[in-house]
């Protein structure tokens, strides 16, 4: 990129800045997010958000990123043939000993794997539902199922009952991890929604694995252990695209990948936002909505039940935006640099802004 590229991006970005009202009218009702905060008891608040706008992402910078990304997606975490062959015959297998013992059960995928945000294996799980409509209580109805399982299959089957708030049956069956719950809420209603946003937005899917893969590798996917679970980061990646990413852009998913590492990294506003996709996306007054929410921690509304804050549970949330901020300033220095890098460990400080120091070839403003 020539030496006059980041001033020529500064320059168009301060001249938008300048059009005056009308331009951030027009901007409100091509994206769905008001720059300003309106009434009613559902109110949006106003962002304020300093981020990189991603339709002003210079390509020379945008282009690595994206190539870097869609090849490590397709050579290393997609799901290989043998992964599909294998998640189906296992499912097949399981499906015939639920039937045996709920035969008017529906049984059906769910979790990541329906939706296609499923990573290769052995780095995700195959999620099944045993619909019964309330005839028998979860917990009794697995301990059965538990029993007749384990004692139908051979010894290369692992079966246990986890007798957790939420039960499920954990089956380990070579590189393939099954869970298996009894009437689950929500689990076709979440199927279908994903299913709806990921042809609304084509870049969430190579978003979604590579975070994924991102926070295993930096151990911070386990729920228990205050990680960010795979239903919250869907939910983290969909409302990036739907407050802070154009229409014209909505092909770069390298663009949404830096962009994304400097939102949670160092612009969202964990103690006054709480994330909401609901109507095309917003942010709700965190205060207001979730009170007794930690003012650290991370807060994102359930769709599904909008009484449920899914983001309490990511306790360990600041470690994580400093990987995130890391990992900005990364591809912030160097986008050519290979995605292996950001998966390497990871000396971690708060002390550095990237963009701060990285200020001469970055522009950002309040959103």
């Amino acid at each position: 990129m020539a030496a006059n590229g980041p001033e020529r991006w500064r320059g168009a970005w301060r001249r938008r800045g300048q059009q005056g009202d009308d331009e951030a009218d027009r901007a409100d009702r091509a994206t769905g997010v008001p720059s300003r905060s309106v009434g009613g008891d559902q109110a949006r608040v106003s962002p304020t958000l300093s981020i990189t706008a991603a339709e002003f992402v210079p390509l020379a910078w945008a282009a690595p990123i994206e190539v870097n990304l869609r090849v490590f997606v397709a050579h290393r975490l997609e799901p290989t043939i043998s992964d599909q062959y294998e998640l189906r015959s296992t499912f097949q297998v399981l499906l015939r000993e639920v039937r045996r013992v709920f035969p008017e059960a529906i049984v059906a995928v769910c979790g990541s794997v329906s939706m296609g945000l499923n990573l290769r294996l052995p780095h995700s799980d195959l999620d099944i539902t045993v619909e019964m409509s309330g005839a028998v209580e979860p917990r009794t109805g697995l301990i059965v199922l538990a029993q007749v399982v384990r004692s139908a299959l051979s010894a290369e089957y692992d079966v246990q009952f986890i007798d957790a708030s939420v039960p499920i049956i954990k089956v380990q069956h070579g590189t393939t991890t099954i869970d298996v719950g009894l009437d689950q809420p929500n689990v076709f209603q979440a199927r279908d929604f994903f299913l709806a946003v990921r042809t609304m937005f084509p870049t969430l899917r190579p978003l979604v694995l590579f975070l994924k893969y991102f926070l295993l590798k930096h151990e911070c996917q386990r729920t228990w252990q205050g990680g960010i679970g795979s239903f919250l980061l869907k939910l983290m990646v969909l409302s990036h695209l739907q407050m802070h990413c154009r229409k014209s852009t909505m092909a770069l998913a390298g663009t949404h990948l830096l962009t994304f590492f400097e939102l949670y990294g160092r612009a969202f506003r964990y103690d006054q936002h709480c994330i909401s996709v609901r109507d095309g996306g917003m942010y709700l007054p965190k205060t207001k909505h979730f009170p007794e929410s930690n003012r650290e921690h991370l807060c994102v509304e359930n769709p599904f039940d909008p009484s449920i804050d899914v983001g309490q549970k990511a306790f360990n949330i600041q470690r994580i935006r400093l990987l995130f901020l890391h990992a900005y300033g990364m591809l912030l220095e160097r986008p050519h640099r290979p995605l292996l890098d950001l998966l390497q460990p990871m000396q971690l400080s708060d002390k550095a802004d990237p963009a701060q120091t990285s200020d001469s070839s970055r522009p950002s403003t309040t959103i």
